[in-house]
């Protein structure tokens, strides 16, 4: 199956927050406190690689698309998978997108085209 990083990112989220309800159902279960994540998507470049000197290495990713799909996450519902349009273009065919409209977010010039997966298969 010919996927792209997009479709493949996407179908993780979703099985991420299946696994995520299933947590949260066998917490709420056990007394415990509930469980929800959220998850933020965005497409584009980033860097990604070890930063820092020797003696304190850190593997990470930074880039404005890295920034992006945080600024997405935080700003979406728990339990939600929140998309920019360009994630968007890319799945649109194999998910259904809902659109949020167009979202300020801190550290981004422009307002953002927002949108959330639910979940079914286009």
């Amino acid at each position: 199956e010919n996927l792209t990083s997009a479709v493949r990112a996407t179908r993780c989220a979703l099985r991420m927050q299946k696994r995520a309800i299933e947590l949260d159902r066998l917490y709420r279960s056990q007394n415990r406190f509930p469980f929800a994540i959220r998850i933020g998507l965005a497409t584009g470049y980033a860097s990604v690689g070890n930063i820092g000197p020797a003696e304190k290495i850190d593997y990470t990713v930074i880039g404005s698309v890295v920034n992006l799909a945080a600024r997405l996450q935080s700003g979406g519902e728990p339990g939600s998978v929140v998309i920019e349009k360009d994630t968007g273009f890319f799945i649109k065919d194999k998910y259904h997108i809902t659109s949020l409209g167009q979202r300020a977010l801190k550290g981004f010039a422009d307002p953002v085209e927002v949108y959330v997966v639910d979940g079914s298969q286009a």
